[in-house]
């Protein structure tokens, strides 16, 4: 009798423990994703070089093997901004001149921007700070985004 009494108070010895450790994991984990929207309000430039050192080895070979594409793609990248506004209003002006504008929303970490045609783009928070912003752009279906981590400073 007294080894069932041992084992009961191990058994409830560990689930408190567990308990404790995963009540401190879902505390931890919501501190990180309570983002707020003041942090994001401003302009952001993409950081270009390690941006585009994101990309997959399978799309290094395919951009190499286009090079139109190669071009496309870094010309979306360099000098690109991104400006939230206070009020969800979101612009977003490529090296180009070429310009998106739209509303943008945040939900925890996920991002969400939509152009005034009605096109979304979500995107993960994977940092911001002061002056660094780090989106993790998602796939959108099957199609997966060749550029996956923008890194953004912001404008002073």
């Amino acid at each position: 009798m007294n080894f069932l009494n041992f084992n009961s108070n191990v058994l409830s010895h560990r689930l408190i423990v567990l308990t404790i450790l995963l009540l401190s994991t879902i505390a931890n984990y919501s501190q990180e994703t309570n983002i707020s929207k003041s942090e994001l309000i401003g302009s952001w430039r993409v950081d270009e070089t390690p941006s585009l050192n994101g990309i997959s080895e399978e799309d290094k070979v395919m951009l190499d093997s286009s090079p139109e594409m190669g071009i496309k793609t870094k010309e979306g990248i360099v000098n690109r901004v991104l400006s939230f506004g206070p009020k969800g209003i979101f612009s977003q002006t490529y090296g180009s001149g070429r310009q998106l504008n739209g509303t943008w929303t945040l939900k925890g970490q996920m991002l969400t921007i939509t152009s005034l045609k009605g096109n979304l783009w979500e995107q993960k928070i994977v940092q911001v700070a002061k002056d660094r912003l780090i989106l993790e752009q998602l796939a959108k279906g099957e199609f997966h985004p060749i550029v996956p981590i923008l890194y953004l400073t912001k404008n002073q």
